[in-house]
């Protein structure tokens, strides 16, 4: 027998040996398996009973699914630190220790039936004023609560907290979600009459819920804006239908029918580990092979329009787009989730998608907790042992969300009736819909669904630490709260279009002003409400939360919505939003005036989606975002588009026609809304007892912004390529800052900027790692003098460093900028060049403070910007000058040296106003620390992946102040990746920002620039190499003679890795000018010239699978012309 044989066999013998030891148990698991399952659907699934053979799962793959989601559905019971609570609690009953101070009344009745009880929890030691009442509602399988005795310690530990607590008994046999519901409803009137005799302040009512209860909690809450919309919706269309499914919106009328008397939106909301959507629950619940076992099923049936009448989330976002304008007053005022993460019953996308569409319709304060290591956070077991660090952040949540609730409004009472009664006050708009009543700006506490955050106080337990994930990299770090509250005004738009003209009203600021736009010509006009076009009603109507601009492609305008937003943070007392979703809508008439090709606009709006596409926008309604403090000072009161910068107004190109229209129009400049494109964050820091806010920003310049390879140095008016401010900011005025007399409103920032090397180069991908380097000297020198007049105009005084290596590769750019630098002849420039890996090589990251030291006359010079916001007062100082700082992206070894230099600054700023002693440095704080560290990494990781696509290099060092072997393989995977992107990818990204930026300006009947044929060796090359591809794919799936490493399989494999080689070889070598891909929008001046070889050879089938110019000509028919792909498809 050969070698390979013996291996085989012995490989089959331990095979069956294993099998037959193995057997013995795995039969009597596998029948275990089953019994569990047919019993547990025998017992819950009352198909079962009637038709088992049908209905019991036979298949090896439903049933594991099954036990799998069993299994996780017991440890989802457990909650996590369960089992140790119910121990400490135990301990705690038998060694009889003191219990809260509270007075219990129990079985108190509040409804007709004898079902109808309650307990109260009254507090006790309150003096005279009046508890904020909480309302349990536990919920079980949105039936019945025979669980609610259980949720007694917890009332009793939410009383001795302070808090008036209800524990209503609802529901019952044969009772569903809409019985349940009614149980609630008549025991939230029995609070609402009778909770002040009791002590309790019936304008502070708030609903705690669990599982079913949270539902249940949040379509309670829902009652009092749904009876408003359709009260006023069937004063207008007696047919009205809010919910897309009509026999769901007949299901949705007919519950509200049943109640019959609301008196006023509940306070506020707590809601825990709910469902929220039930068609995504159901499909969840499909994949899990549990959709007819489960609670959710039995109680709502397989009826898809019940599970839409009672989502929340989905009434919720229906509200929003059925009508532009919802008073968030309809809703309650205060909301409060919290989840698991680890959650396996009802997944953390329910909470976070409820979340968001709270955030859209502006309820004035939002929060959402997650605790990254709990599968379910059941309160009812937390708080039985309240000095547990689970249930201490528990609380301290409740207590937050409860305690600064403001006071209901005066009692209104909405009817249940379906009269029209409580439609009075309703006026008929042209538009439609009627306009509900605008509210005024609301005090809000936002979360981004994707970021969790931690009170101050949140205990250091790694059960109740939850965890934020950069958007960037995708590594776990911790956030402290975000910022308290924030003050801004709240901005909508309301997009109108009709056949002639498309209008566009905003919710406030613009007085009786809208802009229309002309669907045939794409004019843009400021117009007074109640003009003609008004006189129909439109075809259909758009929400937006701001307008990014328009852009005229081939077939007409496009308008650039803003329809997703987030609260980032704030500055001051003003809001700042990241853009989270984009819409490009088509203004022109559905019927084409001019010819136009289909696919070439098709292509253009895939461009303009991927360049609207990287989530790094941000705009705020009320301040100029793209000016630094410093900046803003100086500026007049005026509009924001005219005081905004035009480096960093990176929608300026789109708001040029809007910008046009609205110049002479006082008031219409609310409709131009400057947008950032960089980074933003904001963390709320505690330094001992002083607290303030920590915001960074980066502003990329929009004037010569492009990807990595393709955009490189100075342009012939000095703009060079990623140039970006960022801005540090001190920021003691936002309203949850520390409030001494000394450091009340008082803002500090410092400035750093960054940007390429300022002369005539280029590195123009060739396919090899380091692409080829060229250095234009004869065109460097008037560049290089406009960009530091530049400089020197906007910022005073420049240093700049130099980070590039002073041998090899990049000499040559730093013996330019050298060259240069000592040609100037201003006082106000200095030049430092600091190789940056021959001095921090093997990891000495530490001798950075080399650089600092050399910088540090010429830092201490510049100051930093100082001011306290009161009326008429002056600026404490200024910043008189800049660190630019670049290394050849201007990404990895720039961001460490800007984080070090921030750092440096900060521990001065804060110095300086007492709040750090005379000893006190960064690393005296681990919290600040981690928090600096944290946000100058993503800061990195936002700007590489505008720049380069992929996350920034070296960021361990910044995260964790020190270099790692794992950050290093990081890294190099990174590289790689920067590799393929820039040599196959970054060109069609170059087109999209061209686009998107106006550095191409699509025009009428143009030739079409997408149109790319490749010779016919270039062609036979890429054919060639498909090939060795499938029959190195076929060597490894059958090897030859059965066997990988045989002799005959390894010289197959090598002959066609070989070839492969070789046809690499050749196309790097003098096929790159086709083969790479280049921008096709805006000419590359290095891209080389094609070389037509061969070009006798004829490749038939090559030729027509490879030919995409033959493709896309015969595609473009003169049938092709005039015809449009639906809307549908380009949203």
């Amino acid at each position: 027998m050969s070698k390979w044989s013996w291996r085989r066999a012995a490989w089959y013998t331990a095979a069956a040996c294993t099998g037959t030891v193995l057997l013995p148990l795995a039969v009597p698991a596998i029948v275990t398996i089953y019994a569990i399952v047919w019993i547990y659907t025998w017992t819950h699934d009352p198909r079962a009973r009637t038709n088992a053979m049908r209905i019991l799962p036979l298949h090896p793959r439903r049933v594991f699914r099954c036990i799998a989601a069993l299994w996780a559905g017991m440890l989802d019971g457990l909650g996590g630190p369960t089992l140790a609570i119910i121990a400490s609690y135990m301990a705690a009953k038998l060694s009889r220790s003191s219990r809260p101070q509270d007075t219990a009344v129990r079985d108190i009745k509040y409804g007709p039936q004898a079902k109808h009880r309650l307990d109260l929890f009254v507090p006790l030691g309150r003096g005279t004023g009046l508890a904020p009442v909480v309302v349990i509602l536990p919920g079980y399988r949105w039936a019945k609560t025979k669980r609610a005795r259980m949720y007694r310690p917890m009332a009793q530990t939410l009383c001795g907290d302070g808090m008036f607590v209800v524990l209503p008994r609802v529901g019952g046999e044969g009772a569903g979600p809409d019985g349940v519901l009614g149980d609630f409803h008549l025991a939230i009137q029995w609070v609402f009459d009778n909770a002040s005799n009791f002590g309790g302040d019936a304008r502070r009512v708030h609903l705690l819920g669990y599982g079913a209860g949270a539902h249940l909690c949040a379509m309670y809450s829902l009652i009092v804006p749904l009876k408003t919309w359709y009260a006023q919706a069937d004063r207008i269309s007696p047919n009205a239908q809010l919910l897309s499914s009509r026999r769901a919106d007949q299901c949705l009328r007919s519950w509200l029918r049943r109640i019959k008397r609301v008196q006023r939106p509940v306070a506020g909301l707590i809601l825990v580990s709910g469902v929220f959507d039930l068609a995504s629950q159901r499909r969840y619940e499909a994949e899990r092979c549990i959709e007819h076992l489960s609670a959710t099923c039995r109680s709502f049936g397989a009826k898809p329009e019940m599970e839409e009448a009672w989502s929340p989330a989905t009434i919720v976002r229906c509200l929003r787009r059925r009508s532009a304008f919802i008073p968030a007053e309809l809703f309650a005022s205060s909301v409060l989730l919290i989840h698991g993460k680890r959650d396996s019953t009802f997944v953390l996308q329910q909470s976070q998608r409820l979340f968001r569409e709270l955030c859209e319709i502006d309820v004035p304060d939002v929060n959402m907790k997650i605790y990254a290591n709990l599968r379910r956070v059941d309160p009812s077991i937390a708080l039985l042992a309240p000095a547990s660090a689970l249930a201490q952040s528990l609380l301290e949540d409740i207590r937050s969300s409860v305690s600064p609730s403001q006071p209901a409004a005066a009692d209104e009472t909405v009817s249940g009736s379906d009269d029209d009664d409580d439609a009075d006050a309703v006026e008929k708009t042209p538009n439609g819909l009627s306009n509900l009543s605008e509210p005024t700006a609301p005090t809000r506490t936002l979360n981004p669904p994707a970021l969790s955050s931690i009170s101050k106080q949140a205990p250091s337990v790694n059960d109740t630490e939850p965890k934020m994930r950069a958007c960037a990299t995708g590594r776990d770090y911790f956030s402290q709260r975000r910022t308290k509250s924030m003050l801004t005004a709240q901005q909508t738009f309301k997009v109108s279009f009709y056949p002639a003209s498309v209008t566009i009203e905003a919710a406030r600021g613009a007085g009786d002003q809208h802009l229309v736009i002309d669907r045939g010509s794409g004019a843009v006009s400021v117009m007074k409400n109640g003009t003609s076009a008004f006189a129909a009603g439109p075809q259909r109507t758009l929400s937006a939360h701001g307008i990014m601009g328009m852009i005229n492609l081939q077939r007409g305008p496009y308008l650039v919505l803003i329809t997703g937003r987030e609260a980032a943070g704030s500055i001051g007392t003003s809001t700042v939003y990241r853009v989270t979703e984009t819409r490009v809508v088509k203004v022109a008439s559905d019927k084409p005036t001019r010819e136009y090709d289909a696919i070439d606009e098709a292509t253009y709006l895939k461009l303009l989606d991927n360049a609207l596409g990287t989530k790094s926008f941000y705009f705020s309604y009320d301040m100029d975002l793209t000016s630094s403090l410093q900046r803003q000072s100086k500026a007049d009161q005026q509009p924001l588009y005219k005081v905004a910068s035009d480096e960093f107004f990176f929608n300026k190109y789109l708001s040029e026609s809007l910008i046009a229209a609205v110049d002479a129009y006082e008031g219409a400049g609310v409709f131009v809304l400057p947008v950032i494109n960089g980074f933003f964050a904001c963390h709320q820091m505690r330094v001992r007892d002083t607290t303030f806010n920590y915001v960074l920003v980066t502003r990329r310049g929009r004037k010569r912004q492009g990807t990595r390879y393709f955009s490189r140095g100075a342009d012939e008016d000095g703009n060079v390529s990623n140039y970006a401010e960022t801005e540090q900011i001190v920021d003691f005025a936002a309203p949850n800052a520390s409030t001494s007399t000394s450091l009340a409103n008082l803002q500090m920032s410092y400035v750093q900027i960054r940007g390429s090397i300022p002369i005539a180069w280029a590195q123009v991908a060739n396919m090899y790692y380091v692409p080829e380097l060229k250095v234009d000297f004869n065109q460097s020198k008037p560049r290089f003098d406009r960009h530091i007049e530049q400089m020197l105009d906007t910022y005073g005084q420049v240093v700049a460093v130099n980070l590039v290596n002073k041998v090899k590769y990049e000499k040559p750019m730093g013996d330019a900028f050298a060259q240069l630098s000592t040609q100037v002849k201003s006082p106000h420039y200095r030049y430092v060049h600091f190789d940056f890996h021959k001095e921090c090589s093997k990891m000495r990251w530490d001798r950075i403070s080399l650089l600092l030291a050399e910088l540090g006359e010429s830092i201490d010079s510049f100051g930093y910007f100082q001011r306290t916001l009161r009326p008429e007062a002056q600026p404490d100082q200024m910043q008189s000058g800049v660190v630019r700082t670049n290394c050849m992206d201007c990404l990895d070894r720039t961001n460490v040296v800007q984080s070090e230099l921030a750092r440096l600054i900060l521990a001065r700023q804060l110095r300086n106003i007492n709040v750090f002693s005379a000893t006190d440095t960064i690393g005296s704080f681990p919290a600040l620390q981690q928090m600096l560290n944290h946000v100058w990494a993503d800061n990195a990781d936002y700007v590489s992946c505008a720049y380069s696509g992929t996350g920034a290099l070296k960021t361990d060092f910044t995260r964790t102040g020190q270099r790692t072997r794992l950050g290093a393989l990081q890294d190099g995977r990174n590289s790689v990746e920067r590799y393929i992107r820039g040599n196959f990818f970054d060109g069609e990204r170059q087109d999209g920002i061209d686009l998107l930026l106006g550095r191409y300006r699509v025009q009428p009947n143009e030739a079409s620039p997408f149109t790319q044929q490749l010779t016919l060796e270039s062609r036979a090359l890429v054919g060639t190499a498909y090939i060795c591809l499938f029959m190195l794919a076929y060597a490894f799936f059958y090897p030859r003679n059965g066997h990988w490493f045989g002799f005959s399989n390894v010289m197959f494999t090598m002959a066609w890795i070989a070839v492969l080689a070789l046809v690499f070889a050749t196309v790097r070598s003098s096929h790159t000018a086709e083969l790479v891909n280049w921008p096709r929008l805006v000419a590359y001046q290095y891209r080389p010239a094609i070389s037509h070889t061969n070009g006798s050879l004829s490749l038939p089938l090559v030729n027509r699978w490879l030919g995409s110019g033959d493709i896309k000509a015969s595609s473009r028919s003169s049938d092709s012309r005039g015809n449009w792909p639906t809307d549908k498809k380009l949203a």
